[in-house]
């Protein structure tokens, strides 16, 4: 994915899960290194209205500490995992996204998700995407340009994500 990224000058927004990114120091640094933005996705990746007030406050130090230690920077933006928390509108929901504005985190939602991870094939990906931005247009612009599409790079084998990629 990075390679893509890097051959058409495109920046992107990474959100990390702490637990994942532990052995990945490298690929932190690269990111940093490239100018894309990485953000906290918790330590592991549990549904933040589920768990206690704690549990929210140990997944995002966690992974806070790790990138600090890793990459000398700070984590700005949170995307907490399920999209029922991409965009909270519950009680349960909107109480760790408080938690975690508290701390001093952006809480990032998204648009358009094509569902890529459960690996529906390239051009599945491609047709949800492009069908997502238009239906999603939130600032009516004339190339879609202000939404937020979730794509995954970890969590199995995402050849059908970085085949999409390049014409998306």
């Amino acid at each position: 994915i990075l390679d893509v990224l890097k051959r058409y000058d495109v920046p992107a927004t990474f959100f990390i899960i702490g637990e994942n990114a532990l052995t990945e120091r490298g690929l932190l640094n690269r990111l940093v290194a490239e100018g894309h933005e990485v953000g906290n996705h918790t330590y592991t990746h549990p549904n933040l209205a589920t768990v206690s007030s704690g549990q929210v406050r140990f997944e995002l130090n966690t992974t806070q500490r790790l990138f600090q230690a890793f990459t000398g920077r700070t984590l700005k933006m949170l995307r907490p995992p399920y999209f029922g928390d991409a965009e909270p509108t519950t009680a349960d929901e909107l109480g760790p996204v408080l938690q975690a504005q508290n701390r001093g985190y952006v809480s990032v939602g998204l648009h358009v998700d094509p569902g890529d991870w459960k690996r529906p094939g390239v051009q599945a990906i491609i047709d949800d995407t492009i069908a997502g931005v238009l239906r999603n247009n939130p600032q009516q612009t004339k190339d879609g340009s202000a939404n937020v599409i979730l794509l995954h790079d970890a969590g199995g084998d995402r050849a059908q994500t970085v085949a999409a990629l390049p014409i998306l």
